[in-house]
């Protein structure tokens, strides 16, 4: 089964700004199973936290989609 794109834009986040999932929910007041279910798509994340998460770490959510998207379906056309 393919990862969401919440999923993958997640981890992404963390690899770009170096952060362990532990200090991702330290960070957050989350628990680090909560991190961890997200990005192996256990548990679904709101859109609401991803937002917050990609404005906190002022990243651009197009780019991270676009990243997904290719990572989801790498000969789709854009």
């Amino acid at each position: 089964m393919a990862k969401s794109y919440e999923a993958i834009m997640l981890r992404s986040i963390r690899k770009q700004v170096g952060i362990t999932q532990k200090e991702m929910a330290n960070l957050f007041g989350l628990g680090v199973n909560q991190i961890y279910n997200w990005e192996t798509d256990q548990t679904q994340m709101r859109a609401a936290t991803l937002i917050m998460i990609v404005e906190y770490y002022n990243l651009d959510f197009t780019v991270l989609l676009n990243e997904a998207r290719d990572e989801i379906s790498p000969t789709s056309a854009r």
